[in-house]
């Protein structure tokens, strides 16, 4: 089975064991790139990574 490529955003909470607001904040201070799609955001796992080795 391939590896996820997306995270939403309680996936993402979970792997950087931050809150929800955390993460908005994170995303709308484009500290991690995101994208919006059908009104969900989602993130890229390499992104997430880039953004804990920072």
């Amino acid at each position: 089975m391939p590896e996820k490529n997306y995270m939403g955003i309680d996936e993402l909470c979970a792997y950087l064991n931050i809150g929800r607001t955390t993460a908005y904040r994170l995303i709308r201070e484009k500290k991690i790139p995101a994208k919006k799609i059908a009104s969900k955001w989602r993130v890229r796992k390499s992104d997430a990574d880039a953004y804990l080795n920072a």
